[in-house]
């Protein structure tokens, strides 16, 4: 399970935060500016993304979360 949470939080830093800021990243998607930078840090720390978060991000990049999973 915790290769699977690294993949995602892998993707989504590489595809949807790119060389956006943790702050814009956060605002845009209405996280907390402390998880988009944990996202960032993954492999620095134990992160778990919680479904909660990965279905603002999805949304946010206006996809369902069940599509993003596929």
């Amino acid at each position: 399970m915790e290769k699977l949470i690294e993949k995602i939080c892998l993707y989504i830093d590489k595809n949807w935060i790119k060389d956006m800021s943790n702050r814009a990243f956060a605002i845009a998607n209405d996280i907390d500016e402390k998880t988009a930078r944990r996202i960032k840090e993954i492999r620095e720390e134990k992160y778990s993304i919680s479904i909660k978060l990965l279905k603002k991000s999805a949304r946010g990049k206006g996809l369902n979360y069940l599509t993003f999973l596929k």
